[in-house]
């Protein structure tokens, strides 16, 4: 599996998920690093047939609405 996490997760989570054997990249990795538009992220997964991990919701409303990213793990927390 290969994997393409959003600015507003931790680094911590790409190292984590390549320690476990995936292939990572996090918004920093690229070359404007947290600049990058949502626009780049969903083109740069479809590209490398990355799943997107974010916990931005509007990743979420594009998945649903234009099946762009088209594979989306979406994070949320609290209630």
């Amino acid at each position: 599996m290969r994997f393409l996490i959003d600015a507003q997760l931790s680094y911590r989570l790409a190292k984590f998920i390549g320690n476990k054997g995936f292939d990572v990249i996090h918004t920093d990795d690229l070359p404007k690093r947290e600049r990058t538009s949502d626009k780049e992220i969903r083109m740069l997964a479809k590209t490398d047939n990355r799943i997107v991990i974010s916990k931005d919701k509007d990743f979420y409303d594009s998945h649903l609405l234009q099946k762009s990213p088209s594979r989306l793990l979406l994070v949320s927390t609290g209630i």
